[in-house]
C-alpha cells in the first residue's frame, strides 16, 4: 500500500493531469500532421473538420508545426480562390515540408546492402546499392559495412550522415536469436 503524506496528494494529481495533457497534445499534434500528410495540402478549417478538433486548437497546433519547420503554408492559387466561391480572404493551405527531414532506410540481404534516402514527405531522394562481399560476417563487420554504405549514400546525396534525421535497418531472413544468426 502506498501512503502519500498530506499535501503531496495534490502534487501527484497535478503531475498525472499534466502528463495526461501532454499525451493528449502530442496525440492531437500527430493526428494533425497525419491529416496534412495524407491530404497533400489542406486548409486549417478542413483539418478541424477531419479531426474533430476545434479550429482554435488546429491553429495552435499548426502554428507550432510551422515554427518547428515541419509544415509550411501554401499560397492559394487563383483556381483555389475561385473554386471556394466565397468572399473575403482565400483559404491558406498547409503542407508537410519535405526538406524538414531526410531519413534513410537500409535493407541488408544475402549479397547487397541497399540504402534509400527519403524526405519528410516520403519522396525518394536517392537509392544506393553496395555489394555485400561475404554472406557470413561478424556483427561488428556487418555494422562497419552498413555504416560505410550509408556514408557512401550520404556522400552521393551531398550531405554528411549527421544530416540524416533517422534510419531504419531491415534484415531479410529468419533471425535465430539464441545463436545470434540471420539465416
Amino acid at each position: 500500500m502506498l501512503i502519500i503524506p498530506a499535501g503531496e496528494e495534490t502534487a501527484v494529481a497535478q503531475q498525472d493531469r499534466h502528463r495526461s495533457l501532454c499525451d493528449q497534445r502530442e496525440m492531437s499534434r500527430q493526428t494533425v500532421l497525419s491529416v496534412i500528410r495524407a491530404a497533400g495540402h489542406i486548409a486549417r478549417i478542413d483539418i478541424a473538420k477531419a479531426t474533430g478538433l476545434s479550429p482554435a486548437t488546429v491553429t495552435a497546433i499548426t502554428s507550432d508545426l510551422i515554427r518547428a519547420g515541419l509544415v509550411e503554408e501554401v499560397a492559394p492559387s487563383a483556381e483555389t480562390a475561385t473554386v471556394s466561391g466565397s468572399r473575403g480572404r482565400p483559404r491558406v493551405s498547409l503542407q508537410v515540408r519535405g526538406v524538414a527531414h531526410v531519413v534513410a532506410g537500409i535493407k541488408v540481404s544475402a549479397s547487397t546492402i541497399s540504402v534509400v534516402l527519403v524526405d519528410f514527405v516520403g519522396a525518394t531522394l536517392l537509392e544506393h546499392v553496395a555489394p555485400l562481399p561475404e554472406p557470413k560476417m561478424s556483427p561488428e563487420a556487418l555494422v562497419e559495412r552498413i555504416v560505410a554504405t550509408l556514408s557512401g549514400a550520404a556522400a552521393r546525396f551531398g550531405k554528411p550522415v549527421e544530416h540524416l534525421s533517422g534510419l531504419g535497418v531491415g534484415l531479410s531472413g529468419v533471425v535465430h536469436v539464441p545463436d545470434g544468426l540471420v539465416h
